[in-house]
């Protein structure tokens, strides 16, 4: 045998153990025609193209996941985020994957959050693997719309792909529009509404900070009806308490001591028997008894016509 001929049983030894060592999940209906275009010329599917890519960059082995529906492929950590992971074609292909397995994708600046250096647009960093085409649509720059559209690569097609030992470098054609396909009748799923883990926490905040604003807004709304309902009842209670009257009137003042007893004397009205008035009161009484007249209602005129002339005595009266 010669060394050319043991060379090439070699080389193709040693890249069949190299594909053995790649794992890649199958499409759900590869027969589907919403990602059937995406396979390539001999019916491999975007996820075992994507796997055997990924490969160059991990020693010849790696190991795609399967993708639940509705969910997408998280981007790359700061510790996984290699020059495969952070370029155009290698997103391309991870977006198609997830297509295929009725998935969703992320946008592609959410993608290279974690990348601290990327790939030029179109551009992979290493050459294809033995057996592997690249089809033609995974080569279109992304950039210009921020996401991934199968429209776009529906529109672009499969040929010319990039066979075993190609270098898929910068890309010279131009698409201008990711909707001229758009009567293929091909899903344009939006990018953002993948179950990423981004997406979660987003809407976790947002509820988060929603429940937390209605808390608060229900305990003022509560604390304030509350006040209201004490001070109605502090009213009520107010109300339903009897005034009590108030008269500017002064009562008068009583003394304690007793009235000044005198004898009886002619010239002092104040010395006659049923005096009401005080010991220093001015009034003339209505009634004054006589000797000779008592219990006789006379005027005060009367009164002092009939009162007894005074004598020039003074003393007690004779008995």
């Amino acid at each position: 045998m010669s060394l050319m001929s043991l060379l090439r049983v070699s080389f193709f030894f040693f890249s069949s153990f190299a594909v053995a060592q790649v794992s890649a999940p199958n499409c759900i209906s590869p027969a589907s025609p919403t990602w059937q275009w995406a396979y390539n010329s001999i019916g491999q599917s975007p996820c075992t193209v994507l796997a055997n890519l990924m490969s160059t960059c991990s020693g010849g082995q790696f190991t795609l996941m399967p993708l639940l529906p509705n969910y997408t492929y998280p981007d790359p950590t700061s510790t996984a985020a290699n020059l495969c992971y952070c370029s155009t074609v290698g997103y391309s292909l991870f977006s198609a994957c997830a297509l295929c397995q009725e998935g969703q994708w992320t946008d592609w600046s959410t993608w290279v959050t974690n990348c601290t250096r990327t790939m030029p647009p179109t551009s992979f960093p290493n050459p294809v693997p033995s057996g592997i085409w690249v089809p033609q649509w995974a080569h279109v720059n992304i950039t210009i719309w921020n996401y991934w559209s199968p429209n776009t690569s529906f529109q672009v097609g499969d040929s010319p792909e990039f066979g075993p030992g190609s270098i898929i470098g910068p890309s010279n054609a131009s698409v201008t529009s990711s909707s001229k396909a758009s009567s293929t009748g091909l899903p344009t799923p939006p990018p953002s509404n993948g179950s990423s883990v981004n997406s979660a926490a987003i809407a976790g905040g947002v509820v988060g900070s929603i429940v937390g604003v209605s808390i608060v807004l229900m305990a003022i709304f509560y604390l304030r009806r509350r006040s209201r309902a004490r001070a109605a009842a502090s009213a009520d209670a107010s109300a339903s308490q009897p005034q009590q009257p108030q008269s500017d009137e002064v009562a008068p003042l009583s003394s304690s001591e007793p009235p000044i007893m005198k004898f009886y004397d002619p010239d002092d009205p104040t010395t006659f028997p049923g005096y009401q008035g005080g010991p220093d009161s001015q009034d003339v009484p209505s009634q004054v008894p006589t000797s000779s007249n008592i219990g006789t209602r006379n005027t005060l005129a009367n009164t002092q016509t009939s009162l007894p002339q005074a004598s020039g005595y003074h003393g007690l009266p004779t008995v």
